[in-house]
């Protein structure tokens, strides 16, 4: 029954949902509608600054370094503070406040403010917003076994994705009326998802539960808990050279799409939509698949395939070429996203799971954010397109490689 509750997945849902605790569902639901929001605007953030604004490849690069670093400093204190607080009210601060940045930078947008005012907008709507992962994350820790943690955070993305397979298609379109109503819909859609989490969400970690509450120095504690765990420190080292490849999806592919394949807007946005759409559609049997194999094995593999799809996107030419190397991409992503969530909620400690949640989306969004730096520099500087891809893709399989290392590291513990 279980199995077969699996494969009506795509078509209900719901009743996969009721097979597990309803604040997961609720999750799910939050982070698609956030998904959706983003995906409105951020696949076209760089054209915007790029094409309307004219500012050059590496200072955008050097915009999304800085929301990237401090927002990545910020979600290791999101993560303690849902392991010190409880996940419900940081939760609510981050929704509420980020929605209200969003709509100042779509404000900003709509009045043609300059480049200085629109980054630090951005900014510092990126540090409030890196807190929805490493809570959500949390949150599923929390009520799930660790059996079926890969499964859950798998199907989590497979909600995501289906909204994200939708955003951008539909940001291509709404983008012909000015690229502000693209980021008022972000903010909208983040609004939305703080109403529902007042409505449905309730407290995953009570009082008893959360670790050194009363303690006059818990906050450095739980700073600290993961620094001092070895296994936890390699392993997130080696997953920011492959979140600096991951970096280069929505905002360096889009570009080179655009610049020097001559891609359409429309084109730009069927291309996340083929995006979106494999994740919807695979996901949820790689994940059942991934299961059968240890993790880090299944993130070397995943780096291989990144290599090779992001190699494809140097080597593309026209618009199905783009397509096909962006499914072999979707193809390791739904291999290497949720084995991550799922490793890291396996290695935290009890009462830490926040946390240790924070610190992995610290490296992420550093990587995913860096990324674009990288890529920008290279495409600033480089002749050939298409050694900037080569150089991505070698940062992939250097990552393959990391985890190879790992994987024979922890048998020979075993």
């Amino acid at each position: 029954m279980h199995g077969k509750s699996i494969i009506k997945l795509p078509l209900n849902p719901v009743h996969y949902w009721d097979q597990f605790d309803s604040r997961v569902g609720t999750i799910a639901l939050l982070r698609a509608i956030s998904s959706f929001g983003f995906s409105l605007s951020t696949p076209f953030l760089m054209l915007y600054l790029y094409q309307e604004q004219h500012v050059s490849m590496t200072l955008i690069g050097t915009m999304m370094l800085a929301a990237g670093l401090l927002g990545a400093a910020s979600s290791t204190l999101w993560g303690v503070l849902a392991d010190k607080y409880g996940r419900r009210p940081p939760l609510l601060v981050v929704t509420f406040v980020r929605s209200a940045f969003l709509l100042a930078l779509a404000w900003c947008v709509w009045s043609q403010r300059g480049f200085v005012l629109f980054t630090a907008l951005y900014v510092i709507s990126g540090i409030i917003g890196t807190g929805l992962f490493p809570i959500t994350d949390a949150i599923v820790a929390d009520v799930i076994a660790p059996d079926k943690r890969n499964e859950v955070y798998g199907v989590m993305r497979v909600v995501m994705n289906i909204a994200w397979a939708v955003g951008p298609a539909l940001g291509g379109l709404i983008v012909h009326g000015g690229y502000y109503l693209l980021f008022l819909a972000t903010s909208l859609a983040v609004f939305v998802s703080g109403i529902i989490a007042i409505i449905r969400l309730d407290e995953t970690l009570p009082p008893e539960k959360r670790r050194l509450r009363h303690s006059a120095t818990g906050e450095r504690v739980l700073w600290s808990s993961f620094l001092q765990d070895p296994r936890f420190m390699w392993f997130i080292s080696v997953c920011l050279l492959l979140f600096l490849v991951k970096g280069q999806l929505v905002s360096t592919i889009s570009v080179h799409a655009a610049e020097n394949v001559g891609l359409s807007k429309s084109q730009i946005g069927f291309l996340y939509f083929v995006n979106g759409f494999g994740v919807a559609v695979a996901q949820v049997y790689v994940s059942k698949l991934s299961n059968r194999f240890h993790p880090l094995a299944a993130l070397a593999v995943s780096g291989v395939i990144y290599a090779l799809g992001y190699a494809g996107i140097g080597l593309a030419f026209d618009f199905p070429l783009m397509i096909i190397a962006m499914m072999i991409i979707t193809s390791a992503e739904v291999i290497e996203a949720p084995t991550t969530s799922a490793y890291v909620a396996r290695l935290a400690p009890p009462g830490l799971s926040g946390t240790y949640m924070g610190a992995f989306n610290m490296v992420l969004y550093i990587g995913w954010q860096i990324g674009p730096l990288i890529g920008g520099v290279m495409m600033d500087h480089f002749t050939a397109s298409v050694m900037v891809w080569m150089a991505i893709a070698s940062l992939a399989v250097s990552a393959g490689i990391g985890f190879v290392l790992l994987y024979r590291g922890e048998k020979n513990e075993a």
